[in-house]
C-alpha cells in the first residue's frame, strides 16, 4: 500500500516514525507507539495499546515496523478524513460542496474561537488554492489540519 503514497506523504510518515522511534533501533516498542498515539491527540488506555499493537504488529514481533507503522498511518488518516468529511458536511449548511465564510464561522463559534470579518477571510485566504472565496474538502482539510 506504501507503493501508492506521494513523495510528500511518505516523508512525512519517516519523519514521523523516526521522531518517535525514541531509540533510533528502526521499530516502535509499545511506549514509543503511545507517545505517537498521544500525539494524535488519542489517549489510548493499556487495553486499546495492547489491542492496536496486535492489530497493527502483523509479524507478532512485539514491534511496530516501518511498513506496519505506514498501514497505521494511512488507517489514522483515513479516520480523520472521515472525521472531517462529516464535520465538513455538517456546516455545509446549503449542501452545495463547498463551506461559505459564514459556514465557517459558525464552526469556529461553535468551538469557541471569536475571528473577526478579516481574520476569517485571511484564514480562508491561506488554503483557498483556486481563489474562490469559498472552501472545498481538500481546502478545509488544510484548514483544520492546522487547528
Amino acid at each position: 500500500m506504501a507503493a501508492t503514497l506521494s513523495d510528500a506523504k511518505k516523508k512525512t510518515y519517516k519523519e514521523k516514525f523516526n521522531k518517535f522511534d525514541k531509540n533510533g533501533d528502526g521499530k516502535m516498542s509499545k511506549d514509543e507507539l503511545r507517545g505517537l498515539l498521544k500525539s494524535l491527540n488519542r489517549s489510548p488506555t493499556d487495553a486499546n495499546l495492547k489491542k492496536v499493537m496486535g492489530d497493527v504488529d502483523k509479524n507478532k514481533s512485539g514491534f511496530i515496523e516501518y511498513d506496519e507503522f505506514v498501514q497505521l498511518m494511512i488507517d489514522i488518516d483515513a479516520d480523520i478524513d472521515k472525521r472531517l468529511q462529516t464535520t465538513f458536511n455538517g456546516y455545509d449548511t446549503d449542501k452545495n460542496g463547498f463551506i461559505t465564510p459564514d459556514e465557517l464561522s459558525a464552526a469556529y463559534v461553535d468551538m469557541g474561537i471569536d475571528m473577526s470579518t478579516e481574520e476569517l477571510q485571511s484564514e480562508i485566504k491561506s488554503v483557498d488554492l483556486n481563489a474562490d472565496g469559498k472552501l472545498n474538502f481538500e481546502e478545509f482539510k488544510k484548514l483544520f489540519g492546522r487547528v
